[in-house]
């Protein structure tokens, strides 16, 4: 799943092909899960989160962090990392 993650095409991907990307991840154990979406905010290009940007996110990211079950990883994500910090 990693390897399909890092070929994901983000920038053009269609609604259809990134809800089946969901879809996919929503299935995988949990720490698997959380290794996979942080692959996915791993290939945000840094263009769209400096201060400075004027660039939107690309839907397809939008799409993702917008589920719910997304969600609830990126805030573990994040609750880890802040314990490491």
């Amino acid at each position: 799943m990693i390897e399909r993650i890092k070929n994901f095409d983000f920038l053009n991907s269609t609604d259809s092909e990134v809800n089946k990307l969901i879809e996919d991840l929503l299935v995988l154990p949990v720490d698997e899960m959380k290794n996979c979406v942080n692959e996915i905010v791993d290939t945000i290009d840094y263009k769209y989160t400096s201060d400075d940007s004027v660039d939107k996110l690309p839907s397809s990211y939008e799409i993702i962090f917008n589920n719910t079950e997304i969600k609830k990883i990126l805030e573990e994500l994040l609750e880890e990392y802040n314990q490491k910090v």
